[in-house]
């Protein structure tokens, strides 16, 4: 458990790599709720639909953000090649409204592995590390005009889940989230505010059934951008509540 809150503290609270100090610094705090429902089709295949909201709800610092609010959708197919391996595709739709400035559309896809690594049996079972890699691309446009931006990134994501009061995760147990996330600007002509990013998150989770989930969740997150006139730096603090759910298609079926 210390191990992994060091590699944690580390790799993602360390400053970006700019070696000077921003000219222009700014904070949010922002609100965020999602809802995520996992169909399995197969012992292979299984399906991620979420939906979600988000809001800006305080802004401080040299230059203060405008209100925003954001809708979210997505799906992601899934492709289980074995215990430790999974393949993803997927796609989602945003929608921004700005109380100023034009609201933005943006349609995201994406394609990614999920690896399960180490996953120890027996009593150290409860310390299984996930390393999601995704490549992903974004199409924004702002309301009022016609042409499209495209952005690409590179994102990967180290986290866990630990059992408190059980050996693993199961109905009733109760569990400590960490995770981690860095990105990577892939666009040589880069023109969006955020060029570099680094993702803190800890939370505390119920797995209330063998079906549902909740789970309240901090993320520290850290934007620099160095490509635009000046250094700019803005940092997130995300108070986030996630519900989940899954349903195994096949047993409903064989249930009729």
């Amino acid at each position: 458990m210390l191990l992994i809150a060091t590699f944690f503290a580390c790799c993602f609270f360390a400053p970006p790599a700019s070696a000077q100090d921003p000219e222009i610094e700014s904070t949010d705090t922002q609100l965020w709720w999602q809802y995520s429902y996992q169909n399995r089709l197969s012992d292979k295949w299984s399906v991620w639909m979420s939906s979600g909201y988000r809001n800006l709800w305080e802004s401080e610092g040299e230059i203060e953000d405008v209100a925003w609010d954001r809708f979210h959708i997505s799906s992601d197919f899934s492709y289980r090649k074995n215990s430790r391996l999974n393949f993803n595709l997927g796609s989602g739709v945003y929608y921004t409204t700005r109380a100023v400035l034009s609201d933005l559309a943006e349609v995201r896809t994406w394609g990614g592995a999920t690896v399960y690594w180490p996953d120890s049996p027996g009593r150290y079972k409860r310390f299984v590390l996930t390393h999601r890699f995704r490549l992903e691309q974004r199409f924004s446009r702002q309301t009022g005009t016609s042409s499209w931006d495209l952005n690409s990134r590179a994102r990967y994501r180290l986290s866990t889940a630990i059992a408190i009061n059980r050996k693993e995760l199961e109905a009733g147990a109760f569990y400590v989230y960490l995770g981690g996330e860095v990105f990577a600007d892939l666009s040589d002509d880069n023109s969006r505010l955020v060029s570099d990013r680094n993702r803190v998150s800890i939370g505390l989770g119920w797995l209330t059934s063998k079906k549902w989930a909740v789970e309240a969740r901090y993320t520290y997150q850290e934007n620099r951008d160095t490509a635009v006139s000046g250094d700019f730096r803005l940092t997130d603090r995300i108070v986030e509540l996630r519900v989940k759910t899954t349903l195994r298609i096949l047993d409903r079926m064989k249930a009729h």
